[in-house]
């Protein structure tokens, strides 16, 4: 093609192909009670063996089981942590009763943020947790994870549960970093 046969036309810049705009993948609907990006460092058997359990048991078909071993996975945890980390004692000596008692739930989970508070983490990390032991009605309260195990009228739902997983997800991730 000769030089004098081009036209204006054939200069004018062409238009960058428009680009697809790509969509976030949608997150698969949560069907246990622990995220699959959770990743714990649990060094107790047992503990790591509950942990692993509640991964994969199904919120729908297992909420009694999956209340139950969140309580358990607390208890088991926050003991762990005072026995190995802070070496503390999990019973108090009461010298009007001349006996060794264990220490209450609460007790042990609010020792347990204490030290972890100490050691640089924020408390605001925690308020999930330490929310439930000034409210009832709170899905991580002492007194619900109580209920799970020992109120046979008292049902867990799948929405309290992950939204109290959800609440002490962060204190799990520092307890067992």
């Amino acid at each position: 093609m000769s030089v004098e046969r081009f036209t204006e036309e054939d200069f004018k810049e062409t238009p960058a192909p428009k680009q697809k705009k790509t969509r976030a993948p949608r997150a698969s609907p949560r069907t246990s009670i622990i995220p699959k990006a959770c990743k714990l460092n649990v060094t107790n058997a047992k503990i790591d063996g509950i942990y692993s359990e509640l991964k994969r048991l199904q919120l729908s078909l297992h909420v009694h089981a999956i209340g139950v071993l969140l309580r358990v996975f607390l208890e088991m945890s926050v003991d762990d942590y005072l026995v190995n980390r802070v070496e503390a004692k999990l019973t108090y000596y009461d010298s009007k009763n001349n006996r060794h008692i264990e220490k209450k739930l609460a007790a042990k989970v609010k020792e347990v943020i204490q030290h972890m508070v100490a050691n640089g983490a924020s408390e605001r990390d925690f308020r999930g947790v330490l929310a439930g032991f000034h409210d009832d009605q709170h899905p991580f309260s002492i007194d619900t994870l109580h209920a799970y195990i020992h109120n046979r009228f008292f049902t867990p739902t799948e929405g309290n549960l992950t939204t109290g997983w959800d609440n002490a997800q962060r204190f799990f991730e520092t307890l067992w970093a």
